[in-house]
């Protein structure tokens, strides 16, 4: 994570808060595993990664 920070890789840093909110979405903790989402979700739309986007958007409906 801090890598692809430190070299601007914003899709792999996306990837990675995507993966970090999935992981917390299965260990039950739901409300940081929304925060990381919606984090990734924002640079995926900066990004304008369509797929991306809406498989986010899908996983974070799925929690309510």
């Amino acid at each position: 994570m801090a890598i692809n920070r430190e070299l601007n890789m914003l899709d792999n840093e996306a990837s990675s808060l995507e993966g970090i909110g999935g992981h917390h979405l299965s260990t039950g903790d739901a409300a940081q595993g929304v925060v990381y989402l919606n984090e990734a979700l924002e640079i995926y739309r900066r990004l304008g990664m369509r797929r991306d986007i809406e498989r986010v958007r899908a996983r974070l409906a799925s929690v309510g």
